[in-house]
């Protein structure tokens, strides 16, 4: 049967408009997957160095013989992914470059492994939404003050 209430609902659907929760859920998103990748692209780096470290000296590197299993790529498990989702719901567009800024910061300082990138950038969305829901409360404490 032909879903007659998807044609006379209230909101139009059109492709490409999109509510600002999911821009900036779908920003901050793409921007964990980019340094997920530049996290492993940075670690391989620094592996080939110390193995070219290793083989530059005088004796013959035998390690090309040896079968390495290629490291499975990280991924998020859906429970984390959901999580992570959620807080960027909570971020409000005008924060969405000061927190892209902040996670940046962040994962240079620190260098962590692929499977810490995630956490760290939890922590940078958590801090965030705290930080908001901070001044908030203090708002609404100026405004029962000023009542008074």
């Amino acid at each position: 049967m032909f879903p007659w209430s998807a044609v006379f609902s209230i909101e139009p659907k059109v492709p490409g408009q999109r509510t600002t929760e999911e821009l900036v859920t779908n920003t901050l998103m793409l921007e964990l997957g980019a340094m997920v990748k530049h996290t492993k692209r940075v670690r391989l780096e620094l592996e080939t160095q110390g193995r070219r470290r290793r083989s530059s000296s005088s004796t013959v590197d035998y390690s090309w013989l040896a079968h390495t299993p290629n490291p499975q790529p990280y991924e998020l498990t859906p429970n984390d992914l959901l999580e992570l989702q959620d807080l960027c719901v909570k971020i409000p567009p005008s924060q969405c470059g000061p927190v892209i800024v902040r996670f940046r910061r962040l994962v240079t300082q620190m260098e962590p492994d692929v499977h810490e990138v995630p956490r760290l950038f939890h922590l940078v969305l958590r801090d965030c939404v705290d930080e908001m829901s901070g001044s908030d409360d203090k708002l609404m404490q100026n405004a029962i003050f000023e009542k008074q």
